[in-house]
């Protein structure tokens, strides 16, 4: 598996152990507001088509076209609905 988000560090925050602090490592953000999509049109009748399909297989309204899937919140199962909606 690959990772979706990589954050640079300038060093790693150790505890008095000599192990990771995890509690000083920053989070990411992954909510959708972080994300800066201005154009949410589709362009083309195939891009409306799939747009129809993860909108109605990840129960959202009008998800946007260039999300990632892991932002749309859906799970394994939503992923299988969409397949199954594209085929």
């Amino acid at each position: 598996m690959t990772p979706s988000l990589f954050i640079i560090l300038d060093k790693l925050p150790f505890d008095a152990d000599g192990k990771i602090d995890r509690e000083f490592l920053r989070s990411p953000d992954f909510s959708p507001s972080s994300v800066n999509h201005t154009d949410n049109v589709p362009h083309t009748t195939l891009e409306q088509q799939v747009r129809n399909i993860f909108s109605q297989a990840f129960h959202t309204q009008s998800p946007h076209i260039e999300v990632p899937f892991n932002q749309l919140s859906g799970t394994s199962l939503d992923a299988i609905r969409a397949l199954t909606l594209i085929r």
